[in-house]
């Protein structure tokens, strides 16, 4: 991807607890060397199915969005965020409907595009997926760009929809998605990224050497006095 510059998407799957979350932090902090930006999302299972479940956390922290602070404090931050990389006359369409994404609203009372969609579902989502769209491409010109998706398992169509839309929309660009889930991912979503060649990598028990290499690099890396 950062070579080419080409869009890519690798699916991680595996059972629980089979090592899905080491790989990625590996992965995340090797690139992260190489001046990459990563969005990181984690799917909650309380929240299976719900619209941009697992992309909206990606967003949030991208934007460093808190849940605790004031609702004027996020809509700052997803302008600034959004201001970083987009086109200045682009920035307040983008913030608004990115915003209802990752559950921030902007007032529609002086934008007459944001007022219409509310008006309109199908309009709402083509404006969603145009300004979702806008920002990762802004984003992949200014530098790579890794969209992390985890417990993607727990995941949702419009998240689904939108990512497989940036991969697809001009494909010459430095963007790779990682998916991580668990097995049952192919029941939920059988034909998950099925258009973008996506290469799966089914990750299976560690032999007991590599066992015995894990365990001693995590003692290492422990604190002395620490049980």
């Amino acid at each position: 991807c950062i070579a080419e510059p080409v869009t890519r998407v690798a699916l991680v799957t595996g059972p629980g607890g089979i090592g899905k979350t080491r790989l990625r932090n590996e992965l995340v902090a090797r690139l992260a060397e190489r001046g990459v930006e990563v969005w990181a999302g984690r799917a909650d299972s309380m929240r299976t199915g719900s619209p941009f479940a697992v992309l909206a956390p990606a967003l949030r922290r991208a934007a460093g969005l808190l849940e605790s602070e004031p609702l004027e404090a996020k809509r700052r931050k997803l302008r600034a965020r959004v201001a970083r990389h987009v086109r200045a006359e682009d920035v307040p369409r983008v913030s608004e409907f990115v915003g209802e994404i990752v559950a921030v609203p902007f007032s529609d009372e002086a934008s007459v595009q944001l007022r219409a969609a509310r008006r309109d579902a199908v309009l709402m989502g083509d404006q969603v997926r145009r300004a979702f769209l806008d920002l990762v491409v802004a984003e992949t010109r200014a530098q790579p760009l890794l969209l992390v998706l985890e417990d993607l398992h727990h995941g949702d169509s419009p998240s689904i929809e939108l990512v497989d839309a940036a991969l697809r929309t001009d494909p010459e660009k430095p963007l790779m998605v990682l998916a991580l889930a668990r097995p049952e991912i192919h029941d939920r979503f059988p034909r998950l990224f099925a258009e973008r060649d996506v290469q799966e990598v089914r990750l299976g028990p560690l032999t007991r050497r590599a066992a015995e290499r894990l365990v001693g690099d995590a003692l290492a890396q422990r604190p002395l006095g620490k049980e």
